[in-house]
Parts: structure tokens; sequence; C-alpha cells
């Protein structure tokens, strides 16, 4: 009888601190063995990860080989090449993987039956991140983060305050803003010039004007849900025409075209407008108040532009993680089922909150981080958790509680409420940016055409060429190529639509 109880007693021993042992018939995977390839990268470590919970919660067995993101499509290529296929590959480009026939599809097992949890998560329009494009079959597995306050429009609060006005609503409006910071020593340094009346990269104007639009590719969806080149729309039309207006008048300069450092230029107090995340109007208010206790680098609702809209592009709520190889045929919906799991109630506490009295506390019966998982997202990561290496459903609440460090909003600083206040004005506004959908045309043609109409729509707005000139040199494109980018963007949008 001592034999067996120090037997018992040296199991629980072992067990991953926070977890109680688990009658192996209870483990819903019991049984299960698959291998893993993952890229790794900082703050992620591959000696503090949650997969031993898992293991015990599930039963299943994961041996997980981790490589560097540096080189990681080299390690899946020497793996592949050899006879000791991973069941899933995590990180690694999905095309040659496709383009090998390495990789199986998933409809099979993402079905409400063998994977409920994750399919609960998407709605009808997510599908377009998930099918390929080719044959409108789904082979990568989802994170799902729906969530989609990230980014707001900024100014200077206290410069506009300055000049009379407490809000921006028309187009107009937003001139008469930009013209008083040109006009004006603003910042009064006695330097009428060092002032940028706007402090990003044009091509946030992209998002402004045409709300689908990426500053990455050139796709964007209409208001008629077709999918398109932005040049093929009146709303760029407007903005080309806008923008050769601000530069024309010393509003949009140079720096807008070639500068990237916008963030160092706004905490000198030499910038006027900026469109990026909005956690840099605290960063930013935080830095310009050590001179002047006034300073406000604000959010501000999305600008209204000449045609009357007004958006900001959404997080995006899905992302692409992982594929299920040809050596995992005989267990795929195991496998699945496996990380449908991870969205389940269990699976996903456990990935964003970690385990009870070790990464959180149940307070009021509510999970809630302590330190110093709490304290950042690296230290967060750094302990397994929200573990992006690896398809998962992320919560808001762990996101907020990380974010405002356990803070309720009223006791929040004064710059951390700008922070706050910034993400949720602009739920209004917030529009998902259309996906990029690499047919075969875009690949073949898209590193030339992208370049060259990148080119010339700088130019265009500096005044080297004229507007007439930019639209013969955009005709000239789809003589190369682009007509047959469109006409597959077009097709392959129906396509990942189910259509």
């Amino acid at each position: 009888m001592k034999k067996i109880l120090a037997i018992l007693l040296l199991a629980v021993m072992i067990l991953p601190m926070g977890l109680t042992a688990v009658a192996e018939e209870d483990k819903p995977f019991a049984g299960l063995e698959f291998s893993i390839l993952s890229t790794t990268w900082s703050p992620y470590t591959t000696e503090n990860t949650l997969i031993p919970y898992i293991e015990e919660a599930t039963g299943a067995k994961i041996n997980v080989e981790w490589a560097l993101k540096t080189d990681f499509d080299t390690r899946v290529n020497t793996v592949l090449a050899g006879n000791d296929i991973p069941d899933v590959i995590m990180g690694a480009s999905f095309l040659p993987l496709l383009d090998q026939s390495a990789i199986i599809p998933l409809d099979d097992y993402l079905t409400p039956e063998n994977a409920p949890n994750i399919l609960a998560a998407l709605n009808e329009n997510d599908y377009v991140e998930l099918r390929n494009v080719s044959d409108g079959l789904i082979y990568q597995l989802p994170s799902v983060f729906d969530f989609p306050e990230l980014n707001s429009w900024m100014i200077r609060t206290d410069w506009l305050r300055d000049m009379g006005k407490d809000s921006l609503n028309t187009w107009e409006d937003w001139l008469e803003y930009w013209r008083y910071i040109r006009d004006n020593d603003v910042n009064g340094n006695g330097d009428a010039t060092d002032e940028l009346p706007i402090a990003c990269n044009y091509k946030n104007f992209r998002t402004a004007f045409i709300p689908t639009a990426s500053t990455t590719h050139y796709f964007c969806v209409t208001k008629d849900n077709e999918y398109t080149v932005i040049y093929e729309t009146p709303e760029f039309k407007s903005y080309l025409e806008s923008l050769r207006g601000l530069y024309a008048e010393g509003i949009l300069r140079s720096e807008n075209i070639t500068t990237s450092n916008f963030k160092t230029v706004a905490s000198a107090s030499q910038g006027g407008t900026m469109q990026t995340a909005a956690e840099w109007a605290m960063q930013i208010t935080d830095a310009l108040r050590e001179n002047d206790p006034e300073a406000t680098f604000g959010c501000v609702p999305p600008i209204t532009t000449p045609m009357g809209d007004q958006a900001i592009n959404a997080r995006a709520k899905v992302s692409t993680r992982g594929v299920l190889t040809v050596a995992a045929e005989d267990r795929a919906k195991e496998i699945v089922a496996l990380f449908d799991w991870l969205y389940s109630k269990e699976g996903a506490d456990l990935i964003n909150y970690g385990v009870e009295n070790v990464h959180h506390q149940v307070i009021d019966g509510k999970k809630k981080l302590v330190s110093p998982y709490i304290d950042s997202f690296v230290n967060a990561r750094a302990a397994g958790l929200i573990f992006q290496p690896f398809p998962f459903l992320w919560y808001a609440d762990s996101y907020m509680q990380i974010l405002l460090n356990g803070k309720t909003y009223e006791e929040l600083g004064d710059t951390q409420k700008i922070f706050y206040d910034g993400l949720f004005m602009n739920d209004p506004y917030f529009v998902k940016a259309a996906p990029l959908l690499t047919t075969a045309a875009y690949a073949e043609y898209n590193s030339d055409i992208a370049n060259t109409l990148s080119e010339a729509e700088a130019n265009c707005i500096t005044g080297e060429i004229t507007l007439d000139e930019f639209w013969q040199i955009y005709e000239s494109t789809k003589e190369n190529g682009m007509s047959e980018i469109i006409e597959q963007a077009a097709e392959a949008w129906k396509l990942v639509n189910g259509n």
C-alpha cells in the first residue's frame, strides 16, 4: 500500500504546476500523438510554453520541433525533402507547400461535428481569408482575434484649440487646421518651417478615401461588393486629386513620401496629424508633456473626405497559422479536433489566462492575470500566453487586461485615457480591409506593375507628372498584366465567397 501511495504522490508531483491529475478516460484525445514543425520568434521561448498543460488536459502527445523565423522556410524545405515529414507545419509560406502537394485540405474536418468551436468563432465573411483562390478549399488553420479596435487618426488637440476649433467635421475643416499649422509657428520655437502638418506616409490617406483599401497592396472591395484594384474606383481619383492639392499647398511634403520615423517628429512637437495605432497618442503625448504639460496628441474621428466618407481600417480578425501535411491524413480529423479544443472555453481560457494561481487568479468569478504577466505583452508571451505560433482564439478581455495593466478606466492616467478613448471612438468607422488574393496573374505580373504604379502615384502627388500622365501609365499596365490581374482577382473573389 505504501508503494502505491508513493507512486500516486510522484505522479501528482510531476504534473505541470497548477494542474491536477485527470483520469485518462476523461481526456478527449488520449492516444493521439502527432508532430509539429513550428517557427518561433522573440519574445516567445521554446522552454516556457503551455503545451504540457494542453497535453495534460487533452491526453494528446504533441512533439514539437522549433525553428527560428529567419530561416524557417529553409528548414521546411529540408524536412519535406526527407522521409520524416511532420504532421503539422506552423508559419511556413503557404503557396510553395500547396505547389508541392505537401498539404491537405481541411474542409472535411472543419465541420459542426468535428470543429464546432472554430466554426462558432467565424462568420460568413471570414472565410475569404481562409479559402484558397485556385480551388476554394481551406488548407490553413485560423487564429481569431475579434477586436477591430486598433488604429486612429490623431492631431494636436491643443493646436486645434489655439486656432479656435474643438472638432474637425469636414474636409474644409481639416484644410483649415493644416493651413494653420503651415502658416504659424505653432510649436513656438521661433522656426515657422519645422512643423509637418501631416506626420504620416501619404498612403495612410488611401484608407480614408477608399474604406476597404490597404496600405500594403492595391486591391479593394467596392460598395457593390466587387473585388478590384483601387485605380478603378472614383474614390481613388478623388484621393489622387486631393493629395496633389495638399502637396501643391505645402501641406503634404516630400517627407510624407520618403520618411518613416514620424513618431520622433511628433514627439518633438513638429507633427500635426497622424494615422497609426491609437497607443501612439499616449506615447507621443507623454513625450510632449516632458516639455509642455498642456501638449496633447489626441485621437479624433477619421478624416471626412471631399466625397463625404469617413472610415479607418479595422484590425484583421482572422489570420492563418498552420497546415496539415500529407503525413497527417490518417489522423487529420483528430488533429483538427484537437486544435478546435483550443477554441473551446477550457482551451481558450488556458491560452489567454494560463493556469490558475500561476498566471491568473479568479476574483469575483472572473479570471484576472497577475504580475508579471499582466505588466506587458512581452512578459505574457514569454510565459507562453497568447501564443501566436499556434492557432487560437484571442479574447478581447485578456488583451485589454494586459494593455491597461489590469486597471479600470477610472484608474487610468490622463494619457492612458487618451489611448483608451481613441480605441473605441472609431467603432462606427472601422472597415475591414480587402484581403490580398494571390492569383496566378498577380504572382506573375505584380512585382513590376506595383513598382511602376507606386512610383507614378508618388510622382503624380508631387506634381512631377500630370494626372493625365498617371492615367496613361496605369492604362499601359493593363497591357502588361494588370487586366489579367483584375479579371482573375474578380473570379477569385467569387470563389472565396462561395459563389
